[in-house]
């Protein structure tokens, strides 16, 4: 069952308070304006989760580990991944959703886990992407949208990894 008292929105000051693994490092003492970036160190077995929504964009990069995880919007079905390092999240949720994972025993997960805020992400996903042909990212600001991705052995998630190590 999720925890009764995490609330349906959070602030990415507020998201260590709701999670389940432990801060290994955060940048919160460095003030970085409209940036937040956290090590986190996550039990073998979490079972229902639940992940507020952020009014920042949220990326999520695997660094060490694999799990079987688990996710769905808070009572649907749950969509079932093969995780493992690497593999990057990106969540701009308008609503809260859960998660669940299991690891092997020494294969738990560390993640590097980032809140930008909206209009920061936005201007460098117009930057980086601007040399593909159609490519706007300047109506997503109008309606909220909820999405969550997952990059999976793709170049992307090497480069970007590569890039915040």
């Amino acid at each position: 069952m999720p925890n009764p008292t995490t609330p349906d929105r959070s602030t990415a000051a507020a998201f260590p308070r709701y999670l389940t693994g432990e801060v290994v490092a955060d940048s919160v003492a460095l003030r970085w304006p409209e940036l937040y970036a956290r090590r986190l160190r996550h039990p073998r077995v979490v079972d229902r989760f639940l992940v507020p929504a952020t009014p920042e964009a949220h990326i999520s990069c695997k660094l060490r580990g694999v799990a079987e995880f688990r996710e769905r919007d808070v009572g649907g079905a749950w969509i079932t991944r093969q995780i493992r390092a690497g593999d990057l999240f990106v969540t701009r949720s308008v609503t809260p959703y859960e998660v669940r994972f299991q690891s092997p025993p020494g294969e738990e997960l560390e993640t590097l886990s980032l809140h930008i805020a909206v209009e920061p992400f936005l201007a460098a996903l117009e930057a980086s992407l601007s040399f593909l042909p159609h490519t706007s990212w300047k109506n997503t600001q109008t309606q909220p949208r909820k999405c969550r991705s997952i990059a999976t052995g793709c170049p992307f998630t090497n480069s970007a990894r590569s890039r915040i190590m």
